[in-house]
């Protein structure tokens, strides 16, 4: 498969940076993927939505989650929205909603622990793609001070995003830790969209392989956590900037049924 044709899972940020060089981008399209096609119930898909319920803490499968990210894997052999992914997807829907499978909730940055069967911090398709390099201890969860409610974070050393705007009523605010913010590895400064165009154009020039830079960007070698200077005392400039990200609040239901399967690092357009 292409470097461009396996973009469209990874952060948007990126993409939309990608978009910006013409080259590229005409390398991306060539793909030239279907327009999403659901053909399944519109009942199957809104019963696949409520199955991404789970909330920390709470007990789920680890069979569930095995067949979740078994067909995730198999979803990213094909591009985006291509018949074959399509499928694949359906499959997944269908055969969730017959055995009555569940699952954590997937956007709130919650995973299934193998060990104790409970719904813990952690990013499902960011396991999915690091294998035996994803490291649970990159999350942490914390009590937020606006709901009362303990939440998932990204822990100091992390990877991260540039903060993006959230819309709709269905929101989750995925960023780094209280203390930490998001910083751009190579220079310290905030982690922008402007950071990800730079590394973009850094792996191209260093012509890198889709997997190292995939690996880089997941791993913190573009943006990573780290503690907060507000004193402007230390050698590093402050960092300040962080991540935000949530569902749209698209009353698509097919689209927001495939929605149930992205973390906040790992978008699809």
């Amino acid at each position: 498969m292409q470097f461009f044709d396996k973009m469209h899972y990874f952060t948007l940020p990126l993409l939309l940076a990608a978009a910006t060089l013409g080259p590229l981008a005409a390398l991306a399209r060539s793909g030239n993927p279907t327009e999403p096609t659901s053909t399944l119930p519109q009942s199957y898909y809104l019963q696949f939505i409520l199955a991404n319920s789970l909330q920390l803490g709470e007990s789920c499968s680890w069979n569930d989650e095995a067949f979740r990210q078994a067909g995730m894997r198999q979803m990213r052999k094909f591009p985006k929205d291509s018949k074959e992914s399509d499928q694949v997807f359906d499959s997944i829907v269908s055969n969730t909603v017959e055995k009555r499978r569940t699952f954590c909730v997937l956007k709130e940055m919650l995973v299934c622990d193998k060990n104790t069967a409970t719904c813990v911090c952690g990013e499902v398709d960011v396991q999915v793609s690091l294998g035996v390099r994803y490291k649970p201890t990159d999350y942490v969860a914390e009590l937020d001070a606006n709901t009362g409610a303990n939440v998932c974070r990204y822990s100091r050393g992390t990877a991260c995003i540039p903060e993006q705007a959230t819309t709709g009523a269905d929101t989750f605010e995925a960023k780094c830790a209280q203390g930490l913010s998001c910083t751009y590895v190579k220079d310290g400064t905030t982690c922008t969209t402007a950071s990800t165009v730079n590394y973009l154009v850094d792996s191209l020039q260093k012509k890198l392989t889709y997997e190292e830079y995939t690996e880089g960007i997941l791993t913190g070698k573009m943006c990573q956590c780290a503690k907060e200077d507000n004193t402007g005392t230390d050698d590093n400039n402050n960092w300040n900037g962080r991540f935000k990200r949530s569902l749209s609040g698209d009353d698509d239901t097919y689209a927001r049924a495939k929605a149930a399967l992205l973390s906040p690092r790992v978008m699809e357009l």
